[in-house]
């Protein structure tokens, strides 16, 4: 791509929403920026924005000196490492606290199916859940009329 001066045009999809994105190659690597779709965009005229003078809408000198001022000591260099992901941290305390309360709980039938592997991770029989759920099923309206409606073929005698 970086040779041929091409962007690539993407369709992304993050958490449960699709984005458009252009893909551009820089450096060694490939960078992907999120662009709006047209139904998303605004013309300008929807908005209002104050057309008048300081004056006309009766903000004195002194108002604008304090903003000034606000705007100034507020101001300074930018540390990304101070702004953290509130909402992951809310939730992740959600998580943690449901889980004390709970206390950890965990099937016995996982628990026992739990192996470790070679390499150090678990690893779980899934067809030996399977088969316990199956066996544990008890059975159902549904099960019930399903079973009734699948008819045993008659054995022919051997002649």
């Amino acid at each position: 791509m970086h040779k041929l001066g091409k962007t690539g045009l993407a369709r992304v999809v993050i958490r449960t929403r699709e984005y458009l994105g252009l893909v551009t190659p820089e450096d060694d690597a490939l960078v992907l920026y999120l662009i709006r779709y047209p139904q998303e965009l605004l013309p300008v005229d929807t908005y209002s924005f104050p057309a008048r003078s300081t004056k006309a809408y009766r903000i004195t000198p002194k108002e604008l000196e304090m903003a000034h001022t606000l705007v100034t000591s507020m101001s300074g260099e930018w540390t990304p490492a101070e702004y953290k992901d509130e909402f992951r941290e809310r939730l992740n305390k959600t998580i943690q606290a449901r889980i004390k309360k709970k206390a950890g709980v965990r099937p016995k039938a996982i628990e026992k199916l739990d192996a470790v592997d070679e390499s150090g991770g678990k690893v779980v029989d899934f067809m030996a859940l399977l088969k316990k759920s199956i066996d544990a099923n008890k059975r159902t309206p549904a099960q019930a009329a399903v079973k009734k409606a699948v008819v045993k073929p008659k054995r022919r005698k051997a002649s």
